[in-house]
């Protein structure tokens, strides 16, 4: 699993959604400036992700032939597809200066 402080810059919608994000973590001499990756049809992420949205993603590389749990028909299957899977997304929240107790 790796996480890296990202912008989304791009998005294109279906049964399985790919995401392309821009890697700020990212060195100037390194290959990894953009993420791409994509979001399981049965994969459940409830918050809306927009373009210009600016956070902490999480994402694995999954080589095809690896098994995985499909709990829609309870049977452990192997992914098909070798690939940058989505799995999180948590927004950066502005830092609230007022908020001394640091609570959210």
């Amino acid at each position: 699993m790796i996480t890296i402080k990202c912008k989304l810059v791009a998005v294109q919608e279906g049964q399985y959604t790919v995401y392309v994000f821009d890697n700020l973590n990212h060195v100037s001499s390194s290959m990894d400036k953009y993420i791409m990756c994509t979001k399981l049809p049965n994969w459940e992420y409830h918050t809306p992700l927009n373009v210009g949205d600016i956070g902490y993603l999480q994402y694995e590389y999954v080589e095809a032939g690896s098994m995985y749990y499909d709990r829609n028909t309870g049977a452990s299957v192997p992914y098909k597809y070798s690939n940058f899977y989505f799995l999180n997304f948590l927004k950066e929240v502005p830092r609230d200066e007022t908020n001394k107790d640091y609570k959210f």
